[in-house]
């Protein structure tokens, strides 16, 4: 899977400011898809979500890219 042909422009870059050392031009493995994808969890789990444990802006916007990479 390239992550770039299945998410938009906004979810990468929304992303890059988040999740460090990941290309999202080239093909990766099921095993280096699997550690994105934890990343991406973590990132939602950790930090999306404010002192009321409500969804926050960080939440909002990984909350669609998990839904889309669920998907692979």
């Amino acid at each position: 899977m390239i992550i770039n042909e299945v998410l938009n422009s906004e979810e990468i870059n929304f992303l890059e400011e988040h999740i460090s050392n990941v290309n999202y031009n080239r093909e990766l493995t099921s095993d280096e898809f699997e550690d994105f994808y934890s990343k991406v969890e973590d990132l939602y789990t950790l930090q999306g979500f404010d002192e009321s444990y409500d969804l926050n802006d960080i939440g909002k916007a990984a909350e669609p890219i998990i839904d889309k990479l669920a998907k692979y």
